[in-house]
């Protein structure tokens, strides 16, 4: 189950979206603490999983704009074992030369957080130059 909104406020945006399953939790996350939809002998036995995420823009000028994105994940698995959480924080600035191009600077960051205390929770930051053609 997935809903969410969107919503402009002036040069600013904003949204938000909700997620929930049980089972199939790649409709809520790519699943980086490798959980699986099921956990155990039985097909009964599944995992379930829960999402927020959510985003606001700015519409500095008409060629240049930023954004910040950030969610939160949280896996339980059926025996408990695997269970983490995610965190994601991504801020952006986009500069469009000409129309249908967008670029800029994008800095990153994810956190994976397990329950289990003998997993290592990683962190890990990345910097980039994003270049997008919209056709």
């Amino acid at each position: 189950m997935n809903g969410g909104f969107n919503a402009s406020f002036g040069i600013f945006g904003a949204g938000l979206t909700l997620g929930y399953a049980d089972g199939a939790i790649a409709y809520i996350t790519n699943d980086p603490g490798d959980a699986g939809d099921f956990d155990g002998p039985k097909g009964s036995d599944t995992n379930q999983a829960w999402a927020i995420r959510g985003g606001v823009s700015a519409k500095l000028k008409p060629t240049l704009g930023a954004f910040l994105d950030m969610s939160y994940t949280k896996v339980d698995t059926d025996t408990g074992v695997n269970d983490y959480e995610f965190w994601a924080v991504v801020a952006d600035l986009q500069w469009r030369p000409v129309s249908g191009l967008l670029m800029g600077p994008e800095v990153a960051f994810n956190q994976l957080n397990f329950d289990d205390d003998d997993r290592d929770d990683s962190g890990i930051w990345g910097v980039m130059w994003r270049i997008q053609r919209e056709f």
